[in-house]
């Protein structure tokens, strides 16, 4: 006996629209044809699909332009609706043409939120977002590393020295890529002043020495790099101090395998005691408005002898002997090559740095002059990427004059002396090649 199929069907008129039970589905109806469509029952999950009209149609055939064009009109929750629907759209959905641009303000973005949508966020440039926690939770876990502009609605006080600060915190226990990119973005921000006292004021001082006690070279020469540049600021190098960065900073001056860490580490010292943070804590300008009771002149003696030690590491007796009572540039040629620390021609100085090193040739302390000294010279090696426009601001600051009396001084050290003439032999170098 055949089993006859049911079919039963039912209207009833209700306003605009009829209840319909057709081959026992319940569908919508209104007063014109449905255009609806609803999932096959027997597809493969794949992105077939069949007309409530009975005629089926494969969705996997439309253009992937076309899908792709669809997927770009939606916010970021409904590509991700859609892509669940099959294995074909899902992948256009994660395509990164799609994801170069980002509009958080819609929807609440969390960590939970940004750690979701990192893997599809590697090649996002154009960010918008509302709220400082949509703000942290993206500088903490989306990961957009070639993001290069950020729409922030709702956050007033929100800063790139903030949400750097912020990045910094959150990835102390991350990978040491993302541990040097958080360092990175600090010692490129902290080129500016503003910058500089912001970054100190929002408490980025101390994921900085974290990074600095790294392993890793690569992650505690960016720390290093970074807190040189804060140091400049009397503010920031009590900060330094306060949060016992002196002995990190001697550590790294004495032991790190990368001469620009221990380099680096050296200047930041240098900053913090050539007399200027003294104002800094008879003021109180910390960041908590009083000073913390550390033994400043202690930690200064500290920092001098390891200061002095960093310099005495490039110091070849014989050598530097030969140079001093020789008028010869052969010997200081010789010296220059031998202490020469090649990514220092890297770097580039401020004007207001150069003149704080011309201070510093002046400083009572004998270790100060031969650190600046030594400074000023890895500054101005010909050959260096910035050498020309150092040696251009210590002509305009009048420098000449300031290392004649540093490399005549009696009360100098023999590496001061030396440093200087070759500081001076090579702004005569860098004067001749601009006249000729």
């Amino acid at each position: 006996m055949t089993t006859r199929r049911v079919r039963r069907r039912t209207c009833r008129e209700k306003g605009k629209g009829k209840e319909v039970v057709e081959e026992g589905r319940l569908v919508e109806a209104s007063s014109s044809p449905s255009l609806g469509w609803v999932p096959a029952e027997d597809g493969d999950g794949d992105g077939g699909g069949e007309a409530v009209g009975g005629e089926g149609m494969d969705w996997t055939l439309l253009p992937d332009d076309t899908v792709l064009q669809l997927f770009g009109r939606l916010s970021y929750r409904d590509r991700g609706s859609l892509g669940s629907t099959c294995r074909t759209w899902r992948a256009l959905g994660s395509s990164p043409c799609l994801w170069t641009a980002l509009d958080l303000r819609a929807h609440r973005c969390d960590a939970e939120v940004a750690s979701s949508l990192a893997s599809r966020c590697g090649g996002l440039r154009r960010l918008r977002l509302r709220g400082h926690e949509a703000a942290m939770a993206v500088a903490s876990s989306l990961r957009a590393s070639d993001l290069r502009e950020v729409i922030a609605d709702g956050c007033r006080g929100l800063t790139d020295a903030t949400l750097a600060v912020s990045l910094a915190q959150q990835c102390l226990n991350a990978s040491e890529g993302l541990q040097e990119r958080a360092a990175g973005a600090l010692w490129g921000l902290s080129v500016s002043e503003s910058n500089s006292i912001a970054i100190g004021q929002e408490g980025g001082v101390t994921p900085l020495l974290t990074m600095a006690c790294s392993e890793v070279e690569d992650v505690h020469e960016t720390a290093a790099g970074a807190l040189w540049n804060l140091a400049f600021y009397s503010s920031n190098a009590l900060r330094i101090v306060e949060e016992g960065g002196v002995p990190i900073l001697v550590h790294l001056c004495l032991s790190s395998g990368s001469k620009m860490a221990r380099f680096m580490s050296a200047l930041a010292l240098a900053y913090m005691f050539d007399g200027r943070m003294d104002e800094a804590a008879t003021l109180g300008t910390s960041s908590e408005g009083s000073f913390k009771g550390v033994n400043v002149e202690g930690a200064r003696r500290i920092a001098l002898k390891h200061i002095e030690i960093f310099v005495l590491t490039f110091s070849d007796p014989q050598v530097f002997s030969m140079a001093a009572a020789s008028s010869a540039s052969a010997a200081l040629s010789q010296v220059a090559e031998a202490v020469f620390i090649q990514e220092a021609g890297h770097l580039r100085c401020s004007g207001a740095e150069i003149a704080r090193f011309i201070a510093m040739l002046r400083n009572p302390t004998p270790v100060l002059r031969a650190c600046a000294a030594f400074a000023l010279l890895q500054f101005t090696i010909p050959g260096g990427r910035h050498a020309v426009h150092h040696a251009c601001l210590l002509q305009k600051a009048g420098a000449p004059r300031v290392l004649r009396a540093a490399a005549a001084a009696t009360s100098a050290s023999i590496e001061a002396k030396v440093f200087a003439r070759i500081v001076l032999r090579n702004l005569e170098h860098h004067q001749a090649g601009t006249s000729a």
